[in-house]
């Protein structure tokens, strides 16, 4: 924008202009702003141990809250720098959510035998760790069980996990199959070749 004036004549300014007037100009340069997309929103992460981000920084604007590691829901805000502008003019800052899933942990029960009157050993395998972690480190970590009826008759339990927590990940859970024998046999397999002697009660029916 361009404007001017006369100035200096007489006693006093803004008389009528002539030839021999002095001019005053003064000249505004208004700033050009440069229009910018909106950033991309990343989608699908799921937990890996490692930083990660969702909203990127990107040429013309800045952004907080756009990066994290543990799982979760966030909000990152982007904010346009000097002489930068959002498409439709806005300089204001714009919020955008993202999150970062939860890991997947398998809990298996294998299952296993014991005699009538034994006690299982009942244990889980987890598995599907990520970033090196595993029980002893994982945030929040508590491992899930498995529950077994008392007292264990003979018979089959179909058994799964339950329960467990971790802040990173969720859990699935694989059941197995925990076989009671009855009472006073052996495990099949379990005895080595040998000779036993085998005591029986035999009744003959008949008159002698």
């Amino acid at each position: 924008m361009l404007f001017h004036a006369a100035a200096g004549v007489g006693d006093y300014t803004g008389a009528p202009q002539t030839a021999e007037t002095q001019i005053a100009y003064l000249m505004v340069v208004e700033p050009s702003t440069q229009k910018i997309a909106e950033p991309s929103v990343a989608r699908g992460l799921v937990y890996n141990g490692r930083e990660q981000v969702g909203v990127p920084a990107g040429e013309g604007y800045e952004v907080s809250g756009g990066a994290a590691a543990a799982a979760g829901d966030y909000e990152a805000t982007a904010t346009p720098r000097d002489g930068y502008a959002w498409a439709d003019g806005s300089v204001a800052p714009r919020a955008y959510s993202w999150s970062i899933a939860r890991a997947p942990l398998t809990a298996a029960y294998a299952g296993e035998e014991v005699a009538e009157g034994g006690t299982p050993a009942l244990r889980v395998d987890v598995t599907g760790f990520v970033g090196g972690e595993g029980p002893s480190t994982a945030a929040g970590y508590r491992a899930p069980a498995v529950s077994a009826p008392s007292p264990l008759a003979a018979g089959s339990y179909e058994l799964a996990p339950s329960g467990g927590a971790a802040d990173n990940y969720e859990f699935a859970y694989v059941g197995g199959t925990l076989a009671v024998r009855p009472g006073g046999l052996p495990r099949p397999g379990s005895l080595a070749p040998g000779t036993y002697a085998v005591t029986a009660n035999l009744a003959m029916p008949g008159q002698y």
